[in-house]
């Protein structure tokens, strides 16, 4: 790049004529670098015929580049990086051309591999004579902009955070309170439902199958949830409506979703209570974060049976904090006298609704407990989820007074009047084998020999029943 004409002809094209006041100051340019300096910048560049670099200035007792002095006798545009050499020429040609460049971002490599970026703006000293490169140093504007970039990455993840945990309290609160029915779409006619749905609906759950579930809404509104199920049919996703309930001043909130149980074409009802204040987050979040204080562990599956979310009181049934449950199984806790655990997290998906399934988990103290079990399909989100209430069954009284109470039905999960006695008893019994061998992996702390000895059986006949039942140690293997 030229940069004067030494031998007196016309003028570089375009060079502001003002610039040509500034002729007179070319021999002190260095001076005038090492005032800049001094005065408002941390560099300056004297810059000759071509873009060699003829003086090199820098502010302070920490200069911004210790090796800059080396660039003397070198184009500037080889001092820069590979990136920003463009800007370096461009920044050169207006200079020479309008005798002003305008301010530009350049980088100089350093030493230690890191750039240092450097705000160049130049000017030119008279028609003939050379470039003034004046430079700021960025670093600590770069350093305070990836601060505030790393602050708002911070804030942003909190946010997420929040609204994670949110979700998470909001759809624990779903599983303890909101009413799930099945029901046939052709007849209309409940064919499963939870307890919340009884209570809702105010009648028994036993009452509950083969009712119209119409009914339970005020006639005003049952048209709209006959084409409330029709719509869910016809469209294959999930409808949601308001309604009002039947002999209650209460609007709820209705969802459906197409669902096959056993070859019938059915419809899962989500019904939800409305609060007036609903629309309140801060109300609702304060609501749902309740469900920590219920006495009946509240746990959020994956489809697979890995846990989402838990209740406060899960927690501390299991004594295993929130960040060491959330990913695991189920099933590493909870066993179950009525199939294995892919089994009832199949006919969980099969048939949407399960209630009053026997149990055991294991509590923190490697103690055994008998639980009644709730479970429920959740669909609302893209993915299926699986909510489960597990109801501790109080332990009867060990004296002699009361030895009927230990074997009583409320003990064993059985309701007397539902399956014949031999059924009953295959029942019982599963649940016992169900607590002896949990209860002996607990005394032997998880020692298969060990359990088997206090048995009295061999260990390939203890992994053959512990199979039928549950794997306390196992962990789900489905994607």
């Amino acid at each position: 790049m030229v940069m004067g004409n030494s031998s007196g002809g016309p003028k570089a094209p375009g060079l502001d004529p003002g610039s040509k006041n500034l002729g007179p100051l070319s021999p002190w340019a260095p001076e005038l670098a090492e005032a800049f300096v001094k005065l408002a910048t941390d560099i300056a560049l004297v810059i000759g015929e071509n873009g060699i670099i003829e003086r090199v200035a820098q502010a302070g007792a920490d200069p911004l580049n210790p090796a800059a002095q080396e660039w003397v006798g070198r184009p500037w545009i080889d001092t820069v990086t590979a990136e920003t050499r463009g800007k370096a020429a461009q920044l050169l040609t207006e200079a020479t051309q309008t005798g002003v460049g305008r301010r530009r971002e350049i980088n100089h490599p350093s030493s230690s591999g890191d750039s240092i970026p450097v705000s160049y703006s130049a000017i030119r000293l008279g028609v003939e004579g050379p470039l003034l490169a004046v430079g700021r140093d960025l670093r600590s504007i770069t350093a305070i902009q990836q601060r505030f970039l790393e602050a708002q990455r911070e804030a942003e993840l909190s946010y997420w955070r929040a609204r994670q945990s949110e979700a998470r309290y909001q759809e624990l609160f779903r599983v303890a309170h909101d009413a799930v029915a099945l029901v046939d779409i052709d007849t209309l006619q409940i064919v499963e439902a939870n307890e919340a749905a009884a209570k809702l609906f105010d009648l028994p759950l036993e009452d509950l199958p083969n009712r119209l579930v119409v009914n339970a809404f005020e006639k005003h509104s049952r048209r709209a949830l006959e084409e409330l199920v029709r719509a869910a049919q016809a469209s294959g996703q999930q409808s949601e409506v308001r309604l009002r309930l039947a002999h209650r001043a209460l609007t709820a909130s209705v969802a459906a979703v197409p669902f096959r149980h056993q070859e019938r074409l059915c419809a899962l009802l989500r019904i939800r209570p409305l609060e007036p204040n609903e629309s309140l987050l801060g109300v609702e979040l304060a609501m749902a974060r309740l469900v920590d204080e219920f006495s009946d562990a509240v746990i959020v599956t994956q489809s697979n049976g890995r846990i989402l979310g838990a209740n406060r009181t899960f927690q501390s049934l299991v004594q295993t904090a929130e960040a060491e449950i959330l990913g695991r199984s189920l099933r590493d806790w909870l066993g179950l006298a009525d199939g294995s655990f892919d089994q009832i997290l199949e006919r969980v998906r099969q048939s949407a609704v399960l209630r009053d399934l026997t149990g055991t988990i294991v509590l923190g103290n490697a103690q055994v407990t008998v639980v009644r079990i709730s479970a429920h399909l959740l669909t609302d989100s893209d993915e299926e989820h699986i909510g489960f209430v597990l109801r501790r069954v109080p332990a009867a009284p060990r004296d002699r007074a009361s030895v009927e109470g230990n074997f009583s039905s409320d003990a064993w999960g059985i309701r007397l009047g539902t399956e014949p006695l031999p059924v009953l008893i295959e029942r019982a019994s599963r649940t016992l084998e169900l607590q002896l061998i949990t209860r002996a992996l607990a005394e032997s702390h998880g020692d298969l020999e060990g359990a088997a000895r206090l048995l009295g059986i061999d260990l390939d006949e203890l992994s053959r029943r512990r199979a039928l039942f549950f794997a306390a140690t196992s962990r789900d293997t489905e994607p």
